[in-house]
């Protein structure tokens, strides 16, 4: 039995929301509605999570293992490019830049969001949607907390990093 038809009734369960949340996220990816540098930030990240739902589709399809070697090294960069040692330091999954970039308020959490997103990579290649949704719906609940803030008035640190630190 293989990993689609293990994951096959939850799937199911999670198709609509899916398609729900993977709407929200290429609004966000092309236009946030937060103040900067949170914006960039939404948008990076929606931009991860739209790589990973084209992978999921491709899987889903059967065309993920008919890749060329060429476009599984161009999967490859678009997954991990950002964690490479080579990028790492402008990465938000790094915590020293997302706490310089973001400041120490949100950095740690938004951080910790953008390291947990990427372990949803995994689950994609498993066929599992159930687990890419929910990755997929805490980014926009976090997201949720920022949109249409001035930055003046930003979320309460407690809301965003309480939905990061439950979900994680």
């Amino acid at each position: 039995m293989g990993y689609q038809e293990c994951y096959k009734e939850t799937n199911e369960l999670a198709a609509e929301r899916y398609e729900l949340v993977a709407e929200r996220i290429a609004e966000i990816a092309e236009a946030a509605q937060a103040p900067e540098p949170f914006a960039e930030y939404f948008r990076t990240n929606a931009g991860y999570l739209q790589s990973l739902r084209a992978l999921y589709e491709k899987g889903k399809s059967g065309s993920l293992a008919a890749r060329s070697m060429e476009e599984c090294e161009a999967d490859n960069e678009a997954l991990y490019g950002e964690i490479l040692p080579e990028a790492y330091g402008h990465s938000y999954a790094n915590p020293a830049y997302a706490a310089a970039r973001l400041g120490e308020t949100f950095g740690g959490a938004l951080s910790l969001l953008a390291a947990h997103l990427r372990t949803a990579c995994g689950e994609v290649f498993r066929g599992n949607l159930m687990q890419l949704t929910i990755a997929m719906e805490l980014f926009v609940e976090v997201y949720n907390c920022f949109e249409g803030a001035a930055a003046d008035a930003l979320p309460q640190e407690r809301s965003a990093a309480d939905f990061v630190l439950v979900f994680s």
